[in-house]
């Protein structure tokens, strides 16, 4: 999917937002290479 971004549509950024406390989905981002840059806390859209 980041190759698609990159590749095919030309993005500059891509940004993943996940819940402070979904530790899963934080450590797939990190595995893909994705990094920190802040974390909004008491901050969620559900």
């Amino acid at each position: 999917m980041c190759t698609y971004g990159f590749a095919v549509r030309g993005f500059h950024l891509l940004q993943v937002e996940a819940l402070a406390d979904n530790t899963p989905m934080l450590r797939g981002a990190q595995r893909a290479e994705f990094t920190v840059e802040g974390i909004l806390r008491l901050s969620s859209w559900v």
